[in-house]
C-alpha cells in the first residue's frame, strides 16, 4: 500500500483521530481525509481478500466510534 494511503488509515484507525484534526495535520480538506480513508480501506481490504483467497462478500463500513472513559 502506498505510504500515503498507510499514513492516513494509520492517523484514522490506529490513532483514532478525527478527520478535522486529520485535515488541519495534512493541509486539506475534510471531505478529501473522507475519500482518502475510504479508498485506503477499500484498498486495504482487496488486498487482505487476494492474500485470503476469498472473494468480497460486502462492502466496507465506517467503524462505530470508540467511547472513552476520561
Amino acid at each position: 500500500m502506498p505510504e500515503e494511503k498507510r499514513e492516513i488509515l494509520i492517523l484514522a484507525r490506529y490513532e483514532e483521530m478525527d478527520y478535522r484534526t486529520i485535515a488541519d495535520l495534512l493541509s486539506i480538506d475534510v471531505g478529501a481525509v473522507k475519500v482518502r480513508v475510504y479508498r485506503a480501506m477499500r484498498e486495504l481490504r482487496a488486498l487482505f481478500l487476494k492474500m485470503s483467497g476469498e472473494e468480497a462478500k460486502c462492502d466496507v463500513k465506517k467503524p462505530k466510534p470508540i467511547l472513552r472513559n476520561i
